[in-house]
């Protein structure tokens, strides 16, 4: 008997399914003890489905799943979230369409809805299958085509706006909001993925119209009323720096030259830096020794933190000397053991000595990182490359409980992207950075909107529009997880003429994410070094608000080593830009 599917994970009370090869005896299946009456469906793969009730429980459990086979005893954990309560956050939509049931009230023309395997397959590619927002059904049209939503009745007085994730081919398109006799027209001029952001401030109810010409396809998905946010009128309170994918020598050099120096250049002062993974571009004393060195710039930040990416598994080593190369040469299991929780890890255990595990920042913003215990050496699939022990997404589980109960916002470093999320993802290259651990980390982002998702590995152009996004991590879910990717520092890759991946575009161009602390919110600085200058070329920008409750204020300060038990609510955010394709 064999899982073949994801790791089972469901929100309590309601049903997990188990996806296994081989006969089942549905009448000897133990969940958390008990004998349960599971049902069960044949798929056409020659695999069954095993569907599980769960029970109600109050904090995220992985519960033990057991099949008696008569002679041995088949075991798989369930993960299993407590009812998820929906949370008031700063930019939550005032009126949301995902498109998921029957678009109730809209009229359409030429448009049709459908998931993006079902269009890319009646319609074809042409770059169709690159539009990495998709989340379920989206709206799609093949030609001439106008679609309209009912009327929206809306606070008048306001600012909002209309926000639209966009996959847009052509160049004769536009969007209409109109009102009291009154129409606001924004001409669409961007082909790659993006969210569209037009505001506008009603005088009665509103209703919008995407219209597109002939020659061209557009689809879209997630059309949203979003109060914005206003400007930031505070200090910056603290600066953090984000790096990654510097993979060795000559990039060591531009990391020291190049990169570290023009971080340093740009005020005020970061307190943290963040290297995202893939420090080294191999395992082994050399590579380490050498990228020791290239670091010796970073002495000015308070802290450095250190992830691990798929490369620094590279190598002849086993994976255990791996991991404690790592954790030696980064400092990270000298500097994070001793803030573990208390009865998280074994003492001394590779676990998360460092490898995973929690910083608060001076300001008091937690930084929590993730990171793969193994390498995935199946040959006949695309790696997955991040394997999580339910050790470690318990500990993560917690700790974003811990923060949701407080409303602080955290920011969750994972080297390896979400499949459908940033530029680049909608490869099959990346369509199994978490394989069978998808499942269960998508409801774990789901369960807590108050996280904000960093992320790297892709290389992909950081001034793509999709290199943020407001992430939905489950279908048809009510929040969505702002999420970013950092670029590379050593190289970076964009579209080309390769339907299903992207291709090299250039070197010698090191990339960064500047994140400034206010009291109500976090900006994210998108940064490019162009010719291994050290004058930063600012990509775009974008905030991301506190709940109010989780404000900060100037003169806190939280101690970087008090670690422990549950956690709060946050959302997306973003500088309002009028009229045009946002980096988001």
């Amino acid at each position: 008997m064999q899982l073949t599917g994801p790791k089972p994970a469901a929100w309590a009370g309601q049903v997990a399914d188990l996806t296994l090869v081989g006969d089942i005896p549905l009448a000897n299946i133990t969940y958390a003890g008990n004998h349960i009456n599971a049902t069960s469906s044949k798929n056409s793969d020659g695999t069954t489905t095993v569907h599980i009730p769960t029970s109600l429980v109050n904090a995220t459990t992985v519960q033990q799943v057991d099949i008696n086979l008569g002679d041995s005893t088949y075991s798989v954990n369930m993960t299993v979230f407590p009812a998820a309560t929906p949370q008031k956050l700063p930019e939550d939509p005032v009126w949301i369409e995902m498109f998921e049931s029957a678009a109730t009230g809209w009229t359409s023309s030429g448009w049709d809805f459908d998931t993006l395997d079902g269009i890319v397959e009646h319609n074809g590619t042409e770059g169709k299958q690159r539009f990495s927002r998709a989340s379920g059904v989206v709206a799609h049209a093949q030609g001439p085509g106008r679609l309209t939503s009912p009327p929206v009745n809306l606070p008048l007085g306001r600012d909002y706006e209309l926000r639209f994730s966009s996959h847009f081919s052509g160049s004769d398109a536009a969007v209409s909001v109109t009102f009291d006799n009154s129409t606001t027209v924004h001409r669409m001029n961007a082909t790659e993925s993006g969210q569209v952001r037009i505001p506008f401030t009603p005088s009665g109810p509103a209703s919008f119209a995407f219209e597109l010409k002939e020659g061209s396809y557009w689809l879209i998905d997630d059309v949203a009323v979003v109060r914005p946010l206003g400007n930031s009128t505070g200090p910056i309170l603290e600066t953090i720096d984000i790096i990654s994918d510097i993979q060795n020598i000559p990039c060591n050099k531009w990391m020291h030259d190049s990169l570290l120096p023009g971080l340093a250049q740009i005020g005020p002062r970061a307190t943290t830096l963040v290297i995202n993974g893939d420090l080294v571009g191999w395992d082994g004393e050399d590579s380490w020794s050498s990228f020791s060195k290239a670091l010796k710039p970073a002495k000015s930040y308070n802290h450095v933190i250190s992830t691990a990416g798929n490369h620094e598994m590279f190598g002849k080593a086993d994976e255990e000397t791996k991991k404690r190369r790592f954790l030696a040469y980064t400092g990270m299991g000298a500097r994070h053991n001793a803030a573990q929780e208390a009865g998280a890890n074994g003492v001394g255990t590779i676990g998360g000595a460092g490898l995973w595990g929690e910083h608060v920042t001076a300001s008091g913003v937690p930084l929590l990182w993730l990171a793969s215990e193994r390498w995935w050496q199946d040959p006949s699939s695309e790696p997955q490359y991040v394997v999580l022990s339910d050790e470690q997404f318990g500990f993560l589980a917690r700790r974003l409980e811990y923060w949701r109960a407080r409303s602080r916002t955290v920011l969750l470093f994972s080297h390896h992207p979400l499949p459908f999320s940033v530029s680049g993802t909608w490869t099959p290259f990346e369509s199994r950075n978490f394989g069978t651990d998808e499942l269960r980390f998508r409801h774990l982002l789901a369960a807590n909107p108050h996280a904000v998702l960093v992320t790297s590995h892709s290389h992909w152009a950081i001034e793509a529009a999709d290199q943020n996004v407001d992430h939905r991590p489950l279908v048809g879910w009510n929040s969505t997880t702002p999420t970013f990717n950092t670029g590379a520092t050593i190289n970076w890759y964009d579209l080309g003429d390769k339907e299903w991946q992207g291709v090299w575009k250039g070197e010698k161009a090191p990339t960064a994410i500047r994140v400034e602390v206010y009291a109500d919110r976090v900006r994210f600085k998108a940064l490019r070094f162009w010719n291994l200058s050290t004058t930063a070329t600012v990509v775009n920008t974008r905030d991301v608000a506190f709940p109010a409750q989780g404000r900060l204020t100037v003169n806190a300060v939280h101690s970087a080593a008090s670690r422990t038990a549950p956690s709060t609510g946050l959302v997306a955010t973003m500088l309002v830009l009028c009229f045009r394709l946002l980096w988001a």
